[in-house]
């Protein structure tokens, strides 16, 4: 229902846009709206969770949790929404464990054990990316980084991030 839903969006958002030859942000900001979201839906109703936790949100402000238990596989994604995930209190099992957050519109934070052992990927289209120590230009960015014990622990945390508009920090 949702990929239906989420075409019928994208077919009247495009034809909107079509109309509209000259430019004009307010007019466009509407039919781009629509088309947005008709991708995100049609996107989300395409993906899968492996296993763990799914989460999806279309809007909301502001979303804090702190996270417990066994995240591997855990899908995190909001269409227009600030994300701070602590994940101090999550149980990683032993080999790679999988964690994605991601946003249309909104910043991303994710907080992570001191100890743990992670690699972290995040990529954005405008806004600035901090993994751990390092910042990351500020349009079209796509970086990758890990703590120095990723190679050789038993239990690793690999997260991938991704945001439209928006900063993406991710910390011990």
């Amino acid at each position: 229902m949702n990929r239906i839903f989420g075409v019928i969006l994208v077919v009247l958002g495009t034809l909107f846009l079509l109309g509209k030859f000259h430019i004009d942000l307010f007019e466009m900001f509407w039919p781009s709206l629509l088309i947005a979201a008709g991708v995100y839906l049609i996107y989300k109703s395409t993906r899968r969770s492996s296993s763990g936790h799914v989460h999806v949100e279309a809007f909301g402000g502001s979303k804090r949790a702190c996270l417990t238990g066994n995240i591997r596989g855990s899908n995190y994604s909001y269409f227009i929404n600030d994300t701070d995930l602590d994940l101090t209190g999550v149980e990683l099992q032993p080999g790679d464990n999988h964690m994605r957050v991601s946003t249309f519109i909104g910043d991303i934070r994710l907080t992570i054990p001191k100890d743990a052992a992670v690699r972290a990927h995040a990529s954005n289209f405008i806004g600035d990316v901090f993994l751990f120590d390092k910042s990351f230009g500020g349009f079209i960015t796509s970086c990758e980084d890990k703590t120095p014990n990723f190679d050789s622990a038993e239990k690793r945390l690999i997260i991938n991030c991704s945001s439209f508009i928006g900063d993406i920090k991710v910390y011990q």
